[in-house]
This record gives C-alpha cells, sequence and structure tokens, in this order.
C-alpha cells in the first residue's frame, strides 16, 4: 500500500500564500499609473468645529493677523481679541504724612528717622535711579518687601521662566521674568527621614514633599502669586528682539533694507499705551496657567468639565478641576516715580478655553468677560506710608496682613518708639504755637488793611465821600437845579445852536 503524498506544511503555505498576495499587490512595471496608497498608513484628520468665541473662532475671525506668537510678540490686538480690557482706579495717595499741616506756614521738621527706615530709604532711592544695574534693583526690591512685609506668604525668586499653554501645545519658557513670588506653606519638609515625615493611612504612597492635600490646596503649592516687570528691559528686548544679517563686505554691510524692515516690526510691538500692554496680560494668564501644569512634562494636572471624545484624562485626580485664580504682577514706572500694581481675577472657563481651544473663553450670563483687570498706581514719595499704601494696593492675601488704618509705620524698635513719640508730640506742640502766632500776626495785617480802606473811603468826619459832595450846593442846602442841555437842530451846524 503506497503511502500518500504529504501535504505542504502550514508555515510553507503561508508564504505561499503571502507571496502571492504580494505578487498581486504590487504595480505592473509597464503601467503608468501611480501605486495605490496604503490606507494603513495614512494619518487621521480630526475635523474641528470650533463653537463660537472659542481660541479658533478668534484666530479665524482675525485671519492674517499674527495672534498666535510668543507673549513678548504680543500686540495691542491680543486684548481686544480675547475680550479683555484694562480698567484704571483711582491712585493709592495715603496714608502720607501731611507735607504742610498748617496752611501758609512753612514744612515744620521732621524728627530723626529710625535706622532701619535710613536703610530703606537708601534701598528705594537705589530702586528708583536709573543708574544701578538690574540686579542691585532687584535685590534693593527684595529687600523693601522683606522688611515691608514679613508675613508674607510667598516667598521671592528671581529669573523664573513659565510656560504658555495653548492646547496640547505650549510654549517652553516663554515668559521670562526677573522677580517672582511663590506661595509657600508653613509645613516643612525638609527632612526625608521616617520620624519628620507626616503620618498618613497611606504612608507607603505618598510623597514627604507633597502633602496630602485637597486639588484646590494642591494646585496652590508653588504657584506664582506675584511677579514683578520691568518696563525698560522689555522696551530694550523689543528693540533688539529681531536680529538682522549683515550684507555683503562690499556693499551694503549694514542691510539697510532688512534693518528698516525690521525696525517697523519691532515698532509695531511697542503698546499705544504704556500702562496697557499686551504683554502683562500674557504673563497674568501664564502665571495662572503654572498651578494646574507640570513642570516637567507640561501636561494638565485636572480635568475638562466639557470632555470631548478625542480628550484623554491625565490628571492625578480625577476630581481635580480649574478654579477661579487671582494673580497680580508690579512695574515702575520711572516718569512718574510710581509703581503700578495690576490684579487680574482669572475664570476657570477662560483657562479652560486655553486648554481645549473649541470651547469659548467667556461662558457667563450674556457673553460676560471671565476675566476681569484693572491696575492702580502707588506713588513712591514720601517714603512714611508706601507700605501701607503698597499693602492696600496688593491685597492681604499677598502681604499677609491688611492694611486700612490711617496710620503709617515709622520702623522704630519698641525701645526706640518712646522717644520717637515724645520727639513727635514736642514738634506738634511747637508747630500748635507757631500756628496761633502766625494767626494772630495774620489777623492783626487784615486789621490794618481794613483801617486803610476805611480811611481812604471816608472822610475825617466819617462822612462818606461820594461824588455828590464835589459839586455845588445852594445857601439852604438844597441841591441847585441844573441847566438842561442845549438842543441842536438837525441839519445844523456844530456851531450853530437854538436855545429853547
Amino acid at each position: 500500500m503506497s503511502s500518500p503524498k504529504p501535504s505542504p506544511s502550514p508555515p510553507a503555505a503561508q508564504d505561499a500564500a503571502v507571496a502571492s498576495a504580494g505578487d498581486r499587490d504590487l504595480p505592473d512595471p509597464g503601467s503608468d499609473g501611480p501605486p495605490p496608497p496604503a490606507s494603513s498608513r495614512r494619518p487621521r484628520r480630526t475635523h474641528i468645529c470650533p463653537e463660537p468665541g472659542s481660541l479658533y473662532d478668534i484666530m479665524h475671525s482675525y485671519s492674517g493677523e499674527s495672534l498666535y506668537a510668543l507673549p513678548i510678540c504680543w500686540t495691542d490686538l491680543h486684548p481686544k481679541a480675547l475680550g479683555v480690557r484694562f480698567r484704571e482706579q483711582s491712585p493709592t495717595r495715603f496714608p502720607a504724612p501731611d507735607p504742610q499741616p498748617y496752611p501758609g506756614m512753612t514744612t515744620p521738621p521732621s524728627p530723626e528717622p529710625s535706622p532701619l527706615a535710613k536703610q530703606l530709604c537708601a534701598e528705594l532711592s537705589t530702586f528708583v535711579q536709573p543708574g544701578p544695574p538690574a540686579i542691585d534693583k532687584i535685590r534693593a526690591l527684595k529687600h523693601l518687601f522683606t522688611a515691608f512685609f514679613p508675613n508674607m506668604p510667598c516667598k521671592a525668586k528671581t529669573s523664573v521662566d513659565l510656560d504658555f499653554h495653548f492646547g496640547t501645545k505650549f510654549y517652553r519658557k516663554a515668559v521670562k521674568l526677573p522677580l517672582v513670588w511663590k506661595h509657600t506653606t508653613s509645613r516643612c519638609y525638609s527632612f526625608d527621614s521616617a520620624a519628620t515625615r507626616p503620618m498618613s493611612s497611606n504612608s507607603h504612597t505618598s510623597s514627604p514633599s507633597e502633602p496630602d492635600l485637597d486639588g484646590a490646596s494642591r494646585f496652590l503649592q508653588n504657584a506664582p502669586l506675584l511677579a514683578y516687570v520691568d518696563r525698560d528691559h522689555l522696551a530694550s528686548v523689543r528693540r533688539s528682539l529681531f536680529r538682522i544679517s549683515v550684507g555683503p563686505k562690499d556693499g551694503d554691510f549694514a542691510n539697510r533694507p532688512v534693518a528698516n524692515l525690521q525696525r517697523l516690526r519691532a515698532k509695531a510691538l511697542v503698546p499705544s499705551n504704556p500702562d496697557c500692554d499686551a504683554h502683562f496680560l500674557a504673563v497674568l494668564i501664564a502665571m495662572a496657567q503654572a498651578r494646574f501644569y507640570s513642570k516637567k512634562t507640561g501636561r494638565r494636572k485636572f480635568t475638562l468639565s466639557q470632555q470631548s471624545s478625542s480628550d484623554t484624562p491625565s490628571s492625578l485626580e480625577p476630581d481635580a478641576v480649574m478654579t477661579d485664580v487671582e494673580v497680580r504682577l508690579f512695574t515702575f514706572d520711572a516718569d512718574a516715580k510710581d509703581f503700578i500694581v495690576y490684579t487680574a481675577w482669572i475664570g476657570a472657563d477662560f483657562l479652560e478655553g486655553f486648554a481645549q481651544p473649541t470651547q469659548p473663553l467667556h461662558r457667563g450670563p450674556k457673553g460676560t468677560s471671565s476675566m476681569r483687570m484693572s491696575y492702580t498706581r502707588v506713588p513712591v514719595w514720601p517714603f512714611y506710608g508706601l507700605k501701607e499704601r503698597l499693602g492696600r494696593a496688593l491685597g492681604s492675601e499677598i502681604t499677609g496682613k491688611e492694611f486700612s488704618a490711617s496710620g503709617y509705620d515709622t520702623f522704630h524698635t519698641p525701645e526706640e518708639l518712646p522717644t520717637y513719640q515724645a520727639e513727635v508730640e514736642r514738634i506738634r506742640v511747637d508747630e500748635e504755637r507757631r500756628h496761633r502766632e502766625y494767626t494772630a500776626y495774620w489777623r492783626e495785617e487784615q486789621r490794618k488793611k481794613l483801617r486803610k480802606m476805611m480811611a481812604e473811603r471816608y472822610d475825617e468826619d466819617g462822612k462818606k465821600r461820594s461824588r455828590e459832595s464835589s459839586h455845588g450846593s445852594s445857601s439852604d442846602g438844597s441841591r441847585s437845579p441844573s441847566t438842561p442841555p442845549s438842543k441842536r437842530r438837525r441839519g445844523m451846524g456844530a456851531t450853530e445852536v437854538e436855545v429853547c
């Protein structure tokens, strides 16, 4: 009995099938048609339908304008497109010592200031003057805020770079700030030992550097609350932002056409009103975004309120959502010698609009703005009262203390304060005495002026000098009748007069 013919092994059959399929898929070398596209490798495009008022809708409305740009390149068009307005508040001028407590008198001599007041005044002069370098100004500003507000819940940090997020993309280190105050907690986790770690139910998963907090408190950790922006440095960066390649050595080496073009581009970045700079708006948005995104990876630490099919939750806490944020920055006006404090209240829907560009920015009733921004001026001089004026402009959330009283700090120690108060009381008593003497002198001068005026208007007998006394009168005291004026006929000369 003959054995049956063996069938090909399965691997061989599979290879033959693949080869035959490959031969069928290969195009004919003689054919001119293009090869069929590989459908499995074609990238899948997502159809975007932005809602009215979203960032995509705004960029479509302003097509042709450079809205998607670095914060340093923002212009006056960005606040208008985002629906944000700068609202100016009344200047914070009080409390301050009265330069002239009594009108008409010279300024009274002030008592001897304390050594701390002299030191802080010298630091303030270093910051105000245009001569010192930027590093000395930043150091002086840090010393001032440390002495003014020792209970600040935030710590100063120099040379801070913030990211700017737009959807799933972000600009790395897009906002550069010379000085930022970040939130700090009272709980300290300096030692990484088991004895100093806080006890918790899940101590095997908790980190010693991150306490167990809720979503809002966890977002507040190391969050920037206050920033300082140097306007002079900002103007210098804008002037030198665009680099110009040199021309040929034997020709136009300065490359003047390109230089003129870049000069016009830099001029377009200058705001029409220096107090309403669009770069300040970008800085405040970046400060608000910093608490909701990871510094290392740039991924968000929250869940969107309106999830789409393409969005995947990336938050560690499923219930962690965005909250309203209040951030501040301040700058210095060298011409007016004023601090300008900007306060921004940014709603959660506005920040979600940047995280989800297809959703509207302003979701309030009747399209009200979800971001409010205001600024106020704080005069630097006089030095006494600057602490209280800045405290009122910054708020108790930054300073850690409420400044509502009308008095001001003189920076005297408890040992020096009685001597200072006695000196102030002595000067006050002396000024009251001088004021009484000046008032008596002023009243006497007014009496002399009144006597002189009365003497000019009345004679020695006390009768009023009038025009009737100069005319003649009859013997019986009655006034003589006046002669009527002569009449002149019409048509007669001036010399021909007819008496009636």
